[in-house]
């Protein structure tokens, strides 16, 4: 609901106001909004408990559009026949526009099904939930709650039910629960679910089984009694507070109701008084009685103004919200619910300021008395709103590692709620293992993401360090309304794969030409990787002639590889390869990758990746030699028959000196002439620069003296002396 829509026009209708029941527009009235609490269950029809005003509050003059307003008809839908439970006209599957309520309670239906819960004697309001019984016992007739229903329009909520009969004074007590309660059944009891039959329990546990569930601090009681034929109306209003858990003033700190010493601001004779092992303690924001009218709103107070709680009834018949229905009371008709069978109560929660609260459960109470401390009779228990915290996520899919990558939380709940708060927590860890999954290896926890409100929430960017997958958590905190709710290992949409980086290398061999016996080698530039470590390999293949040979890196035409250690982006170069033979060498240089990068590798005869060999061209110069051949001759003369030998030393220098180019011995008998003959041949480049000089040397024998030439000495004759 929008409130403004309607209060421009109080001030034009403030007199009519006035003249009803109250003298000045309220801050939040309860019977001035987009519900009609006028005394009956029709949006056709006014039942004028505050007079026009309660059907029609936004038009001028009061009361021609009905249809300005919703009614209990605008929220539920009743089938003429049959015991169906009548449906929730929820959006979807009815159409938008169909009402304006925020959420709409279960109606709880006791007329077209057995009614098959009444309170045991001895359960009071006063009294903590955990401490309430019930049986499957139906309750008497004027107190038999036949049918209930609730809804909440922006700021206030509305409960309403009808009754069996009417004899006797009509008196109903409402709570509005926090805690989310069910009843406790033999048949859950049979299955493990709960532990005594008759009793109210919470949400289940991690074993499935519910315990006993107390009041929340803030529960609300709405009593409203019709009496004296429903003419004298009083209200009254009752929030569950918290006690102190010695008498001394230790404060209960926990959100729940539990036993202690009741402070001062408790309800009239409960202030300072303990609430045994099974009360509370209870504050009354709201009492008022107005004689003389079927409905009442309470007057201003401080801190509270007039019109945040007002109850009606009907003073005559009027139709019923389910065509069903008929009384058991002599001369019903169907269709109709009897004078002061049917009541309603609105109550703002801005002006009580309890907007921030959620209830999930709505009891209504037959009672036969006002009093919070008398017992209490028959009763509805309807679900209200859904005040569930529900948490699904979507995190990032897959990234390149190097890339951020995140998670967003969808923080949802039915609308009509209040307003989420606290905080989310995201979480990524790098390993799952077990059935159910377990996360362990912390990588990444962000800060704590506050909460304002249902709608999406991101963790902020996180990027890896390394590849693999990450496995999301999501965790919400819960405030005073919802439950902590976390997302858990290995939910879909709860991962991000990082992979590899993709390196790129490029090469530059020595493109040659060179020649046979000189160095090739290649040179890779890898860029584009994290970090990369590993090795390059360096593949030479050839040689290929080119002409009768392809380009094909085979095996067979591998000569080489090398392999060089990687320490990063940058250019490494494969050691030098001495050529043997010419031709085209071709190059491959091959990244091998590590656990961050993919590996990459160039391509046989990719271009800048061939080496060229030519053949070698040998120098070809002449130069004229001298061959020369020597020989010398040596004359024996004045022996005495001399024998023995002579021998010749050919020297290539001039002073005969060092070991002799050419030695020859000659056998010597008798007095003669003796050559050396032909030395080897000396072959010397022009000029003929080297002169050559011979000894002869004769060796001497028993009857002659040894004798020899000077070096140089030309045309030799030794003469012998006698010995």
């Amino acid at each position: 609901m929008n409130a403004s829509r309607f209060k421009p026009a109080l001030a034009a209708i403030a007199a009519t106001a006035a003249a009803l029941i109250f003298a000045m527009p309220p801050a939040w009235a309860v019977h001035l909004g987009d519900f009609q609490l006028d005394g009956d269950a029709k949006e056709a029809t006014c039942g004028g408990a505050f007079g026009t005003l309660s059907c029609d509050p936004g038009t001028t003059p009061p009361g021609t559009t009905l249809s300005a307003v919703d009614d209990w008809n605008s929220l539920y839908d009743c089938p003429s026949t049959g015991t169906a439970v009548c449906t929730k006209k929820t959006i979807p599957p009815y159409p938008a526009g169909t009402n304006q309520a925020d959420a709409i309670g279960q109606m709880v239906d006791e007329f077209n099904s057995p009614d098959t819960d009444n309170f045991t004697q001895g359960t009071k309001d006063d009294m903590n939930v955990s401490a309430w019984n019930w049986t499957g016992a139906a309750g008497s007739a004027k107190t038999n709650i036949m049918q209930s229903f609730a809804a909440k329009y922006d700021g206030s909520v509305f409960v309403g039910g009808n009754r069996d009969i009417n004899n006797g004074d009509a008196n109903f007590g409402m709570w509005l629960l926090q805690n989310a309660t069910v009843k406790c059944t033999a048949a859950m009891v049979s299955a493990g679910q709960c532990a005594t039959a008759g009793t109210f329990v919470g949400k289940p546990n991690a074993l499935g089984f519910r315990p006993l569930v107390p009041h929340k601090i803030g529960d609300i009681l709405i009593v409203s009694a019709f009496t004296n034929g429903g003419t004298v109306v009083n209200i009254q209003v009752f929030k569950v507070i918290q006690s102190l858990v010695t008498k001394g003033g230790v404060p209960n700190v926990g959100d729940n109701a539990v036993p202690g010493y009741c402070p001062a601001d408790a309800f009239d004779g409960y202030a300072d008084k303990s609430t045994g092992a099974n009360g509370i303690c209870l504050q009354q924001l709201i009492t008022q009685t107005t004689p003389g009218v079927h409905a009442a709103c309470n007057d201003a107070k401080p801190g509270i103004p007039a019109d945040a709680a007002c109850a009606a009834t009907n003073a005559d018949a009027i139709a019923s919200l389910d065509p069903r229905f008929v009384s058991s009371k002599s001369g019903s008709v169907q269709g109709q619910y009897p004078a002061l069978t049917f009541f309603e109560v609105g109550l703002s929660l801005v002006d009580l300021n309890l907007a921030g609260e959620c209830f999930p459960n709505y009891v209504v109470e037959g009672r036969e008395s006002q009093s919070v401390t008398s017992s209490l009779n028959d009763f509805t228990f309807g679900e209200f709103q859904s005040c569930e915290a529900g948490i699904v996520t979507h995190a990032t899919s897959s990234v390149i590692l190097g890339n951020p990558i995140s998670d967003t939380a969808t923080l949802s709940g039915t609308p009509g709620g209040p307003a989420p708060t606290g905080t989310i927590t995201f979480t990524a860890y790098t390993t799952k293992t077990g059935t159910p999954p377990v996360c362990s290896g912390l990588a990444f926890t962000s800060s704590a993401v506050t909460v304002n409100g249902f709608g999406d929430y991101n963790s902020g960017d996180f990027t890896p360090s390394a590849v693999g997958t990450y496995y999301w958590i999501a965790s919400y905190s819960g405030d005073n309304n919802y439950g902590a709710a976390s997302t858990s290992c290995g939910d879909a949409n709860e991962s991000s794969v990082v992979n590899p980086v993709q390196p790129a290398i490029v090469t530059n061999a020595d493109a040659g030409p060179v020649n046979i016996g000189q160095t090739i080698h290649d040179t890779a530039t890898l860029s584009g990787g994290s970090n990369p470590t590993g090795t390059i390999t360096f593949s030479l293949y050839g040689p290929f002639s080119g002409t009768t040979d392809s380009t094909s890196c085979t095996a067979q035409k591998l000569i080489t590889t090398y392999q060089v250690t990687v320490n990063g982006n940058g250019t490494y170069s494969s050691p030098a390869y001495t050529t043997t033979a010419a031709g085209k060498y071709l190059w491959i240089a091959a990244y091998g990758g590590d656990n961050n990068n993919n590996s990459a590798t160039t391509a046989c005869n990719d271009a800048f990746e061939s080496s060229v060999v030519q053949p070698n061209s040998p120098a070809l110069s002449t130069a004229p030699t001298v061959k020369v051949i020597h020989s010398d001759s040596a004359t024996l003369s004045g022996g005495a028959s001399p024998t023995g030998s002579i021998t010749f030393n050919l020297y290539q220098n001039t002073t005969c000196t060092g070991s002799p180019a050419f030695t020859a011995t000659k056998t010597v008998s008798g007095n003669a002439t003796y050559t050396s003959g032909d030395s080897q041949q000396f072959t010397l480049p022009p000029p003929a620069s080297t002169e050559f000089r011979w000894t002869v040397s004769y060796s001497g024998d028993a009857n002659n003296n040894a004798a020899s030439s000077a070096c140089g000495a030309e045309n030799v004759t030794i003469n012998i002396t006698h010995t």
